[in-house]
């Protein structure tokens, strides 16, 4: 069986048709909806290798003579035509051309076609309101279909420059996430799995893996579990950031959260700050206490302390490592000179930062396009009006390199919010991998067959 290759159609896609005006369109003409390829076209994709052909909600979800509408024929013909040319068929919910009820909402806006030069309604991605879309458009095929028997899968994911996609799985489960880069630079490519599965992970078990390729001959190289990778990545990530905008005399590092992210976190920024006092707050006083414990054993001056103001008010440094829905932290408490590492927030549904926090902060991100997308408590406090994307003072490699500006006074109030990025996993994954050969580490498999 060859592995399945999905082919996924935009409308600059080399491949789309074009019309008598020489300008590329979609799978039908003004005025009707087409559902059968040129028979021309299955053959070149076959060679190509694709087994599978993306449906997009934006191409046939509504009549357009009942808009809002779902039109089922049109879904229940294309399905089968792309079936019968030996393909499967997957649905994407797509974020372009929203039905008639989401234009009532604050997050629609407009993008504009290059290729026709006119307005697109578009669901802003990064909305909240995104995932409300996406969910309808599941539930109303799995309500058609009947879980659906008609369609091969759903794809839901967002596509984008960084090379990053999720899945939600059924039941329990939560979500497969998908994260790739490629590091030129390094020589190397490769991609992370994960899975989240909130309040159900099982010790015994993997949850995450990194495959790592040689960007010279393209050949896989190395699969490594990808746990303490990312837990090393994101503290080190933390750490560079106070490196480059906390002050400079910072001694007092506040800490929220106990788990394996926050003794990460501390340990990095230990590295890079002379830290003589750290206060541990958690919603699980056993958890505090033992990291408390384990930093004295490390001769570090360490307490528990009973309230998230009080892990704030006094610290030089923060860093929030938690899986909070409600924002921990508040602006009104923030002192002149403090810096925080929002790190936990890396899902819309998590929020650790009140938008009060964003408004008084200088704001560095990680990656902005896909924080923009991901980060809770920021996009919470775009949507609030207190803080803007315009508002984001620069990503972290930018402030590093020196083309955005980082801290500017011992005063500045400045923030750091972080959701991670493959480029982290995949150069940091490479650096293991080849230390390990060079140690001679590692076991040889065999995986040519």
């Amino acid at each position: 069986m060859p592995s399945p290759v999905l082919l996924a159609a935009h409308m600059n896609d080399p491949w789309m048709p074009t019309t008598e005006s020489g300008i590329k369109g979609h799978f039908y003409q003004e005025g009707e909806r087409q559902t059968e390829l040129p028979s021309d076209w299955y053959s070149i994709l076959s060679r190509l290798g694709v087994t599978m052909l993306q449906v997009d909600s934006e191409h046939h979800t509504t009549n357009e003579t009942l808009p809002g509408v779902w039109d089922w024929a049109a879904y229940d013909r294309l399905f089968e035509a792309i079936r019968n040319g030996g393909f499967q068929a997957i649905f994407f919910p797509h974020w372009h051309w929203p039905p008639d009820w989401y234009e009532e909402s604050d997050e629609f806006i407009s993008c504009r076609c290059l290729e026709h030069d006119e307005a697109i309604p578009c669901i802003s991605p990064w909305s909240p309101h995104a995932k409300a879309w996406f969910e309808r458009c599941i539930n109303a095929m799995a309500e058609h279909y009947g879980e659906p028997d008609a369609v091969d899968g759903i794809y839901l994911g967002i596509h984008g420059d960084w090379g990053e996609a999720m899945y939600p799985l059924g039941g329990e489960v939560g979500t497969y996430r998908i994260m790739a880069a490629a590091l030129p630079g390094m020589s190397t490519f490769g991609l992370k799995t994960l899975t989240g599965v909130p309040g159900h992970r099982q010790p015994e078990l993997t949850y995450f893996t990194i495959l790592v390729f040689d960007g010279d001959t393209g050949g896989f190289q190395a699969i490594l579990p990808a746990g303490h990778i990312t837990r090393t990545r994101t503290g080190a990530a933390g750490g560079v950031a106070v490196k480059h905008l906390a002050r400079a005399n910072a001694k007092t590092l506040g800490v929220f959260g106990a788990g394996v992210q926050a003794r990460a976190q501390v340990a990095a920024i230990r590295i890079v700050r002379d830290i003589e006092q750290v206060k541990v707050f958690d919603v699980v006083p056993e958890a505090a206490d033992k990291f408390v414990n384990d930093l004295r054993d490390d001769g570090v001056d360490a307490s528990v302390v009973d309230s998230s103001e009080e892990a704030v008010v006094g610290s030089d440094i923060v860093t929030t490592a938690t899986t909070s829905k409600e924002p921990i932290i508040h602006g009104a408490w923030l002192e002149p000179g403090i810096h925080i590492n929002g790190v936990g927030a890396n899902s819309p549904g998590k929020k650790e930062l009140a938008p009060s926090v964003y408004a008084r902060g200088h704001v560095v991100v990680d990656y902005k396009e896909q924080v923009l997308m991901e980060a809770g408590d920021l996009m919470a406090a775009i949507e609030s009006g207190e803080f803007s994307e315009a508002d984001i003072a620069g990503e972290l490699g930018e402030v590093i390199a020196g083309t955005k500006p980082g801290r500017n006074s011992d005063d500045a109030i400045t923030v750091f919010k972080s959701v991670g990025v493959a480029y982290q996993d995949i150069a940091t994954a490479a650096y293991v991998y080849r230390k390990a050969v060079d140690r001679g580490m590692g076991e040889e498999i065999d995986l040519k067959g």
